[in-house]
């Protein structure tokens, strides 16, 4: 069972309100595909890089170099 640190919380934040922030412009504007296409791509991105560093990008470096 992962718990989140601070930091991830944090990110997780911003990614929901970046996330709410391309919803309100697709209501707004026609090119609705393409901001839902992006949408994806970043939530993709972001899953990946939360499921490698679950404890927060920055410190997923860091933790690498030491157990190697």
């Amino acid at each position: 069972m992962l718990i989140a640190s601070p930091k991830h919380f944090l990110l997780s934040t911003f990614y929901f309100l970046l996330s709410t922030f391309y919803f309100l412009l697709s209501t707004f504007y026609l090119h609705t595909f393409y901001f839902l296409l992006s949408t994806c791509i970043l939530s993709t991105l972001y899953f990946i890089l939360s499921s490698c560093c679950p404890h927060g990008i920055g410190n997923g470096i860091h933790t690498s170099q030491q157990v190697s």
